[in-house]
């Protein structure tokens, strides 16, 4: 049995209940209005930062298009090496070797319909290189979950998860409420 002294820091009633609430608020309210704050000074930091080296950075792009221009119209001086080492970097070429999706859709379509034809003509190595192509994720769709668990299989164990029922304690300090205070603070 617990001594009264042990209860002391415990909410003996709905008023002292409604009260910590209270003070929940003013502590959400406090942190975002701190938050806020910061956000406000890092804002300023960077719009002051982006002010005083606009400058540097317009200069810098006009470098870089001059020199991609001269690496662009003398290409035979870039063929070996394909890159000028400098003691600050390099310049030069590079070969690019990338893909660009640009319909999804479209792709995965030709992809499925031609490893299809592999299947059917029992190409499997032309299979197996197209299926390299596409990777499938596999997520576990909790709701649907949930609802077989209870309603379809609710004598079946599965393995790896289990089902919780009951009460939790939720709060939630209104958003507006928060708003408003800070606004009230931040002006």
């Amino acid at each position: 049995m617990k001594r009264i002294a042990d209860l002391r820091d415990t909410i003996a009633s709905l008023d002292e209940a409604k009260e910590a609430m209270k003070d929940i608020a003013g502590i959400t309210v406090r942190l975002a209005v701190a938050q806020a704050k910061t956000e406000q000074k890092i804002l300023k930091a960077k719009e002051q930062h982006d002010e005083s080296t606009a400058e540097d950075r317009a200069e810098l792009d006009q470098l870089e298009k001059r020199l991609a221009g001269f690496i662009n119209s003398h290409k035979s001086l870039f063929t070996k090496p394909r890159k000028q080492a400098t003691e600050f970097g390099a310049f030069g070429l590079q070969d690019v070797n990338s893909v660009e999706v640009q319909d999804k859709h479209a792709l995965l379509d030709y992809l499925n319909s031609q490893m299809s034809q592999a299947l059917a003509a029992e190409d499997l190595s032309r299979h197996d290189y197209l299926c390299d192509c596409i990777k499938t994720t596999v997520k576990i769709d909790k709701t649907n979950l949930r609802k077989v668990m209870t309603d379809e299989c609710p004598d079946e164990h599965f393995p790896g998860c289990c089902l919780n029922d009951g009460d939790t304690v939720v709060l939630r300090v209104s958003k507006t409420y928060v708003n408003q205070e800070k606004e009230k603070v931040l002006g």
